[in-house]
């Protein structure tokens, strides 16, 4: 598909609402993560994670926004110190959509302090059963629980 063209993403995202698909569920696997991971993720990532998102059986979210930052990412405090190939993460995110039923989150986090603000942010993905990650709902004005505050 040539850059700036999207009409048959939008085909396909009226037919599944129009079939009461779970839209959402699939929308930042197959609009964000997917194109993320099959351009810059490895070799490992990609054949771990792209056959699933193509077969409709993940469902991701994204930790961004946290509660004394908003999206203002060089103010982000949740950290992720790493501890021989992994990492022990730190911090709270807060309005994130479909987490409560997501497989994974692409979490934003600093991995270091020094230096300008931008800097030290890192991307990792995170399996959402993981022991020690704590989600609760935030309900809104009509009684939708379709954002989260999530805990690591």
């Amino acid at each position: 598909m040539e850059a700036g063209r999207g009409i048959e993403r939008i085909i396909v995202a009226e037919e599944m609402m129009k079939a009461g698909a779970p839209i959402s569920a699939s929308w930042i696997a197959d609009r964000q993560m997917g194109p993320a991971i099959y351009s810059y993720g490895t070799q490992d990532q990609k054949e771990r994670f792209l056959p699933a998102m193509l077969e409709g059986e993940s469902t991701w979210c994204i930790g961004m926004s946290e509660p004394n930052s908003g999206s203002d990412l060089a103010s982000l405090q949740t950290f992720a110190k790493r501890d021989g190939d992994s990492f022990i993460i730190n911090g709270q995110k807060i309005w994130t959509s479909i987490a409560a039923i997501s497989d994974y989150c692409y979490l934003i986090v600093r991995t270091l302090n020094d230096g300008p603000p931008h800097k030290g942010l890192s991307e990792i993905v995170v399996p959402m059963d993981l022991e020690g990650i704590e989600v609760r709902p935030i309900v809104d004005a009509v009684g939708n629980r379709h954002f989260v505050k999530s805990f690591y």
